[in-house]
């Protein structure tokens, strides 16, 4: 499928149990807001008849959100359900989307109603305890991630590892030696693509 094709060569991906219509995809936490330095896994089923349906997206990576349940890790999002159209893709969902709620969290429809409490109470201290506990919860070095990783997400990796101590690990994950999705995507056909196993 093209449209895993192009995530793919942007953002780590990893099938579950060799399906097509379900899978692990990895984000950095967006620069400038309190979850940057993690590394969330996000798992995402798409339903037969996408992309006239949203795909169903849910934290795996426990997160502080208001919109994110803690249990479950399903995400309340408008675009992602009732204001959805066919002319978004898995590339909104993940360059645009997911950034953007984690950058301007909605106390006002809460599935976390203590992170929702929080925020609206106290917002410097909501940012205090949401930086523990991806500090705690998404550190690279715990986040799972497939063996090849496309050339943008190591930069990214880089660059947070410049910018905040996320770790002595940091630099095993975005070896010069690892191989990148974008440099095995040009060797293969939409057909032959396979996702990489996870580590």
């Amino acid at each position: 499928m093209k449209d895993i094709r192009k995530l793919s060569m942007r953002f780590p991906v990893s099938a579950v149990d060799d399906r097509i219509d379900e899978f692990h995809v990895w984000i950095c936490g967006p620069s400038d807001s309190p979850y940057e330095g993690g590394v969330f896994q996000i798992h995402v089923t798409l339903p037969p008849n996408y992309p006239y349906k949203s795909p169903s997206v849910g934290f795996v990576t426990r997160i502080m959100h208001p919109n994110v349940d803690t249990g479950s890790g399903s995400v309340c999002l408008d675009v992602l359900n009732a204001r959805w159209t066919p002319l978004y893709g898995l590339a909104h969902v993940f360059e645009t989307f997911i950034p953007h709620l984690l950058r301007y969290p909605n106390p006002h429809d809460p599935l976390n109603s203590d992170a929702a409490r929080m925020l609206i109470g106290n917002e410097e201290q909501y940012k205090v305890q949401v930086r523990r506990f991806t500090s705690v919860h998404a550190s690279p070095e715990n986040a799972h991630l497939p063996k090849d990783i496309p050339s943008p997400f190591k930069q990214l990796l880089l660059q947070q590892s410049h910018k905040e101590e996320v770790g002595a690990g940091i630099g095993a994950l975005v070896s010069p030696t690892m191989s990148t999705r974008s440099e095995l995507v040009g060797e293969v056909s939409d057909e032959e693509f396979s996702f990489s196993d996870p580590v």
